[in-house]
């Protein structure tokens, strides 16, 4: 079955939202990045997981989302990122 949509609703391909001029990274999948960085930092106070597997953790989101236009919520997460440890 196909769907005939117009492209400049954009289209959601690979976890990104593909429009003609520009992609966006999906809420959903910023809402699971948040919830995996407060989860990891829950495990890096209890000592259940190192700063080396965090950071290898969130440069991986980071490159992911760098193909989308994304400089200022990579910006804004990681300020938060920033906020959480120091609290």
């Amino acid at each position: 079955m196909a769907w005939l949509t117009l492209a400049a609703k954009g289209i959601v391909f690979l976890g990104y939202k593909v429009y003609p001029t520009h992609r966006l990274v999906l809420r959903r999948n910023i809402k699971r990045a948040r919830k995996r960085i407060k989860k990891y930092l829950e495990m890096l106070n209890s000592r259940l997981v190192d700063w080396l597997k965090i950071t290898r953790s969130i440069r991986s989101w980071i490159g992911y989302a760098i193909h989308a236009d994304s400089f200022n919520l990579r910006r804004r997460l990681l300020a938060e990122l920033d906020l959480l440890y120091e609290g």
